[in-house]
């Protein structure tokens, strides 16, 4: 094996981070993931969470996104609604990424997969990059490549290790039939092993991974769980799970099932997970929640609680990304529409009851940037 090369000394943290980039090449694999758990600086202080968001600022003709990162700390157990108080805060990174590409989170590193190449405008790029935020530096980390270029693809993570998933990039190779496309001819499932670098490609799954399915990490057992629209009259899903220690794909003991109406399979198709009950944010703000196990669909409301960034209507989609945090707690990280510097963070907790789910604020965190975009991406990640 080659020699790792050496990382170039970090940058001061006591200045503001460089406006522009540089692509490193690298070949420092990482050590092996922490997993993020609540954090307690002393036995009296209450646990809190590091969270790490991303906004950014399309620029005409550029063949990249400017991208600002941003790194907050909550405390999850306040029942004190934070309304007066607001925290002003400098990203920790800011710089070009790929247009088009996705974003996953790994113990304290940010992954970026795909999109549209840096150096090759238009096309789609297998790409990998890795930025760190525990020790931010004014450069992304280039990483070992995919295996096959995509475009918004799903990322999901399992024992430490990354699933990669279709993504726009894998259209357009090879028709088969009855003119549809070929995706056994093609790695459409990819795991990367963050301690070796290496990236291996799953076996075809029963389905095609088209545009319109949902995805979601499931644990005791380990399994990648796939749901793919039927060709039926009834909107219907079929489920199948990758089962990590067979190293096959499975089908659900009934895999067809119904498909709720609020559920959002093409642009939000991947869910958070608690336990076997799967959560999405829904495009009219509601939360949904869909247990496997029981095959039963679950929806709250999230307007009419106070939470500012849910009572506007957006002229773009805008994602609302939801961060599961312990229990049925979960945190939501977005802009205040008609507030152009300020982000918040809200702690909602989740109460499962017949027919229907119950959520209430537990508190409200606010944030001052020096400008503001909707928040594309957000994670918890280990300090």
């Amino acid at each position: 094996m080659e020699e790792p090369i050496v990382a170039p000394a970090m940058t001061d943290c006591s200045r503001p981070w460089p406006i522009r980039i540089s692509l490193y090449e690298s070949l420092i694999y990482d050590p092996p993931v922490r997993i993020c758990r609540p954090r307690a600086t002393a036995l009296y202080r209450r646990p809190s969470y590091n969270i790490v968001f991303s906004m950014s600022f399309f620029k005409r003709g550029k063949k990249a996104d400017y991208t600002k990162w941003y790194k907050i700390n909550v405390n999850t157990e306040s029942n004190v609604k934070l309304e007066n108080e607001m925290l002003e805060i400098q990203p920790f990174w800011g710089g070009e990424v790929p247009k088009f590409a996705s974003f996953e989170a790994l113990g304290g590193d940010i992954y970026c997969f795909g999109g549209k190449g840096l150096c090759d405008y238009g096309r789609s790029s297998m790409n990998v990059y890795k930025l760190s935020t525990n020790f931010p530096t004014d450069r992304l980390f280039r990483m070992p490549s995919m295996k096959i270029s995509r475009i918004h693809p799903h990322s999901l993570v399992l024992d430490g290790k990354i699933y990669v998933l279709a993504g726009h990039g894998v259209y357009g190779r090879r028709p088969g039939r009855n003119g549809k496309l070929d995706f056994g001819e093609v790695p459409v499932v990819e795991v990367y092993e963050p301690t070796t670098g290496d990236w291996k490609t799953l076996p075809p799954p029963p389905f095609p991974i088209e545009t319109d399915y949902i995805c979601a990490a499931l644990e005791n057992p380990s399994r990648i769980l796939v749901a793919s629209l039927a060709e039926t009259d009834e909107p219907t899903l079929v489920f199948y799970q990758y089962d990590v220690k067979q190293g096959c794909w499975q089908m659900l003991e009934k895999p067809e099932r119904n498909l709720h109406y609020k559920c959002p399979i093409r642009h939000g198709g991947k869910a958070i997970t608690v336990g076997n009950t799967l959560y999405w944010v829904t495009y009219d703000t509601k939360l949904l929640a869909y247990d496997v196990h029981q095959d039963e669909w679950l929806l709250g409301n999230l307007k009419g609680l106070g939470i500012s960034f849910l009572e506007f209507e957006y002229d773009e989609y805008c994602p609302f990304s939801l961060i599961h945090l312990a229990g049925l707690r979960f945190a939501m990280v977005q802009c205040v529409y008609d507030n152009k510097v300020e982000v918040q963070c809200v702690i909602v907790d989740v109460h499962p009851k017949p027919e229907r789910l119950e959520i209430s604020v537990v508190s409200v965190h606010k944030f001052k940037t020096e400008r503001n975009s909707l928040v594309h991406s957000c994670f918890l990640v280990h300090s």
